[in-house]
């Protein structure tokens, strides 16, 4: 077995694991912003940039109040 190897094995797994968190986080703030009733795009795009902090963010985000006709 080659150093070389195996370290690219071992950053590819956790590479991996990130991947699924920042997944995750993303699906997580998209599903808050619709049933706070913001558009799903705006929870998506804050998951993806901001992939953690993000979903600690929209948890604190007011729910958006629908205009009254």
């Amino acid at each position: 077995m080659d150093i070389g190897f195996l370290l690219a094995a071992d950053i590819g797994a956790k590479a991996l694991l990130f991947l699924y968190l920042w997944l995750a986080s993303a699906i997580a703030t998209s599903e808050i912003a619709k049933r706070k009733g913001y558009p799903e795009k705006w929870g998506l795009g804050t998951g993806m940039v901001l992939p953690v902090v993000a979903v600690l963010a929209w948890l604190v985000v007011p729910r958006r109040k629908l205009p009254t006709a």
